[in-house]
């Protein structure tokens, strides 16, 4: 790192955020970005998490979804990550901008700092920091906090791993780089961060200096301990989690959900090609696909890659390593389009918790743009090769303005001669309209014009070693083509209302409620996020101009508590949406053969278990269309919205139904205090809470037994006054927080002891 400056620190600090400000534009004007699990998952659990730490408790547990859940075991939600403190301090949509940008600026100057290793062309390096920061990769997962946060480390996690190789004083930080991987939220990333710096750090410890084989193993074996005991509190309730969720029942095909479509590869040309959310074009094989420009690295860069095919040689060793990385992760990500890749899933365990195998494009990413700066100095255009070539781009860029021009002005004639010259088969097609066609040529037309524009002035700057115009050129490209994936609203959309939606009656700690807006197809989160990338004239959505001007629909799912907006009220519901369901609770509502990973199955109004898990209420919002029967009982009614009870048992309750009076009851996420009066003698108190082995019971000063009955808490009864106290005690959170605090102090001793030897 000797040959860092501290100015070019500051030049990729300068441009990230310049670019930043260029993309996330709206937020100066107050908006924020809604989509997916965002605003149906992380920030109401960001909420949650922190209206009790301002109350001076940590919540491990969570008792507002699925009868209680292990808060501190879902590493999604962690509630020590440094973003945390966004949400403590700022207004919800301004703590979810400020960790969002801040998360890209730190991934971008980690990429500067990586691709120092690589090329000695500070420019080339700014340039892979933005290129990074820009991907399609780094794009896609600002819909979702736990994977941003998570991803932005990987090129900290190489850096700090190849950093191993010639200084041991790297060693420490390695261990706290991974630690921030971990409890960013998505434990994927880190498994394939630290396995890339490992084969990065062998090959420079084998090609780039003297280190021998087995001070390389020593060295890293020092590095895998101290990172897997400092972060001990993170990554040991999260297996405890892990292995008492849906995650472990997962068939193949919900593993390998997530493969990538080969045909989706010409996105990495037109990355507009198949889709475009921001538009509402969703087209061919992505129907059905997540909302992601899958790899797009510009034209030029593609260039510079293939043109770096010709001068492979068996002395540099990185370019041999780049393309059978790049090429395999590739191939990995294809999943269930190669033959015997699920076979291949069923044998290896990792690979069965885990999904998406598309998720490795987030290595082919990084290694295409290590590769590509590295090559981009090495191209030489001779004139009449670069007369060619700037003449195809040329012709492409004039091609794609004359047919967008005419899209634009004759659309009609346009698809009435391209049907003509089909012999009528556009016509034909069940999918082909008009209308739909008149958006795809459009999109299609601006990608072809954007990249060829691009392309052309590039390969200028690139001719004549402008280097810095090149950096700018190519950061626009690549803004312009992942600027698709995100949707703007005002920060207002993520503000808690005062006074709830019938709240006296849902605010009952004896009874849950039911809401149908999580219950029913076609009426939730999800839908509504395949309504928004998915609109008019690709289907008959319901979300139109008004809506994504006034996100009437979207506040109305957030007003119905769909699915965690509950959480934030502090109001109990039987159902929820989770990055791990509990496999026993997901057992009790299950009707399919396989279980659900993130929630419960649709649940029948008539299923028994509503009462027994005290689910009193239905919330109804009469504005999608209903055609089942609903329950008798209306209790109260607000707009479009209707509120049914339902009969069920109180949470607190005596076993056999006898008459006992519960009183003095006070809860946090964390405890249960009440009194029990027993006159009839009640053999059990059940509460309806879901069982645990971690959570303890005291009953009148003594530590008693707490019983799991039908998958719910029960504690015996003693006649007369019973002062009952349950605590959650997460005993592998304990576990890893002494291995963790014990790491931390052996490592603070070795820092002073090197201190004092110094002096």
């Amino acid at each position: 790192m000797k040959t860092l400056r501290k100015h070019h620190l500051f030049v990729i600090g300068a441009l990230s955020l310049l670019f930043l400000l260029l993309r996330f534009a709206p937020m100066l004007l107050g908006q924020t970005l809604y989509f997916g699990d965002n605003f149906s998952l992380l920030v109401p659990g960001k909420l949650f998490t922190v209206s009790w730490l301002k109350q001076g408790i940590i919540p491990l547990w969570n008792p507002t979804i699925f009868g209680g859940i292990p808060w501190i075991g879902d590493v999604s939600q962690f509630v020590f990550y440094p973003s945390t403190l966004f949400f403590l301090f700022f207004s919800p949509g301004v703590a979810l901008n400020l960790t969002v940008v801040s998360h890209l600026l730190i991934t971008s100057i980690g990429m500067f700092l990586l691709a120092l290793q690589f090329s000695n062309k500070k420019p080339l390096a700014v340039l892979a920091g933005l290129l990074w920061m820009l991907s399609t990769q780094v794009s896609g997962s600002v819909n979702n906090l736990a994977t941003l946060q998570s991803l932005v480390w990987l090129p900290w996690v190489i850096v700090a791993g190849m950093q191993l190789v010639s200084n041991s004083r790297w060693l420490l930080a390695f261990g706290l780089i991974v630690l921030l991987q971990l409890m960013g939220g998505y434990p994927q990333h880190v498994l394939y961060s630290v396995l890339t710096a490992g084969l990065f750090s062998a090959v420079a410890a084998w090609h780039d200096s003297d280190m021998t084989w087995k001070q390389w193993i020593l060295r890293w074996l020092m590095a895998g301990t101290w990172a897997v005991s400092i972060s001990a509190f993170v990554w040991m309730p999260f297996v405890q989690a892990t292995l008492a969720s849906t995650r472990m029942e997962q068939n193949t095909q919900q593993a390998v959900s997530g493969s990538l479509n080969p045909l989706m590869l010409i996105k990495a040309i037109f990355p507009y090609f198949f889709d475009k959310p921001s538009a509402g074009m969703k087209w061919g094989p992505a129907w059905n696909g997540q909302p992601n420009v899958v790899l797009y690295v510009t034209w030029v860069g593609l260039f510079a890659l293939v043109a770096s095919l010709k001068r492979f040689s068996k002395k540099e060793m990185w370019p041999w390593v780049f393309a059978v990385l790049a090429g395999g992760t590739l191939l990995f990500s294809l999943g269930s389009y190669l033959p015997g890749f699920e076979t291949l899933y069923q044998l290896v365990p990792v690979f069965k918790i885990a999904r998406y195998p598309s998720m490795l494009l987030i290595i082919t990413n990084l290694v295409l743009i290590l590769w590509m700066i590295q090559e981009l100095p090495k191209v030489r255009l001779q004139k009449q090769h670069w007369q060619f070539v700037s003449r195809m781009g040329a012709f492409v860029l004039f091609a794609g303005v004359f047919g967008w021009v005419i899209n634009a002005l004759y659309a009609d004639w346009l698809w009435n001669t391209l049907n003509q010259i089909s012999q009528h088969r556009l016509a034909a097609s069940p999918f082909h309209t008009p209308a739909r066609d008149e958006v795809i040529f459009s999109v299609i037309g601006l990608n072809v014009i954007t990249a060829s524009l691009g392309f052309i002035t590039a390969l200028w700057a690139l001719r004549n070693k402008k280097w810095w115009l090149l950096v700018v050129v190519m950061a626009v490209d690549i803004l312009v083509h992942t600027q698709g994936m995100f949707f703007f609203a005002d920060t207002a959309i993520y503000e808690q209302k005062q006074q709830p939606m019938f709240a006296q009656q849902l605010s009952d700690p004896q009874y849950r409620v039911l809401t149908r807006n999580s219950n029913k197809p076609y009426t939730d989160f999800g839908t509504y996020w395949e309504a928004l990338v998915v609109r008019a004239p690709f289907s008959d959505s319901f979300i139109d101009a008004e809506e994504l001007n006034t996100e009437a629909g979207l506040i109305r799912l957030q007003q119905g508590y769909t699915p965690n907006w509950n959480m934030v009220y502090d109001i109990s519901a039987v159902h929820g949406y989770t990055t791990l369901l509990p496999a026993d609770y997901a057992q009790t509502w299950q009707r399919d053969a396989e279980p659900n990973i993130n929630f419960i199955d649709r649940v029948d109004l008539d299923n028994p278990q509503l009462a027994a898990w005290s689910a009193k209420y239905y919330l109804v919002d009469t504005w999608f269309e209903v055609s089942e029967a609903l329950p008798e009982t209306l209790v109260a009614q607000q707009d479009h919205w209707q509120l049914y009870e339902l009969p069920a048992q109180p949470r607190f309750r005596s076993g056999n139904n006898e008459e006992i009076i519960v009183s003095a009851l006070t809860e946090t996420p964390n405890t249960i205090a009440l009194t029990v009066e027993n006159p009839n003698n009640a053999a059990v108190l059940v509460v309806a809470d879901r069982y645990d082995a971690d959570w303890q019971v005291i009953r009148n000063s003594e530590r008693v037994k707490l019983l799991n009955l039908g998958g719910q808490r029960a504690v015996a009864l003693e006649s007369g006054t019973n002062q009952i106290e349950f605590r959650y005690a997460p005993q592998w959170w304990y576990y890893g927080l002494f291995v963790s605090a014990l790491a931390a102090m052996l490592a603070s001793g070795y820092l002073l002891r090197k201190q004092y030897a110094r002096h």
